[in-house]
């Protein structure tokens, strides 16, 4: 008995599923900004081409969802823009290491400086993590791709 071709398998249509999923997210984050909140943790996508989770310390609600226009940055499809580095931020709430921006200021190059400013107004405790849309991408596809190919290769195995 022939192996099914792999276009027949559950497991190939749910990375195809996921893949398409991972891209419109890419896409629409460039247009608006979508976003919870449960108690202290927020997930954000934004306009910088991924995903920020924050722990706020002084957030008070208890369940918040939104969506917004995203901030009147312009489209960068640059290299650069789009293959922006995750970062991880802590509070430090240490005035000398205040910074004020401008709108003019070249987000997607100040992005962990922006980030840092916003953890530090939520005050100590508070952290930031941003994972850019090319890594999520990565994460999903390695992992799925192996498994696609540990698949094909049982199927040609003979059964003992």
């Amino acid at each position: 008995m022939t192996p099914r071709s792999i276009i027949r398998w559950k497991s190939f249509w749910f990375g195809i599923l996921m893949l398409g999923f991972l891209g419109w997210a890419w896409w629409d984050s460039s247009n608006y900004t979508t976003g919870f909140q449960w108690k202290e943790i927020a997930v954000r996508t934004t306009s910088s081409n991924g995903v920020l989770v924050i722990r706020d310390s002084s957030a008070k609600k208890r369940w918040q969802g939104r969506r917004n226009a995203a901030r009147p940055y312009p489209r960068n499809w640059e290299p650069r823009a789009l293959l922006v580095s995750p970062i991880f931020v802590k509070a430090n709430v240490d005035p000398s290491q205040e910074r004020i921006f401008s709108d003019e200021s070249d987000h997607a190059s100040n992005l962990k400086e922006w980030e840092q400013a916003k953890v530090n107004d939520y005050g100590m405790g508070s952290w930031s993590v941003f994972l850019p849309y090319w890594l999520l991408v990565l994460f999903f596809l390695i992992p799925w791709l192996g498994f696609l190919f540990w698949r094909v290769g049982n199927q040609k195995k003979p059964a003992p």
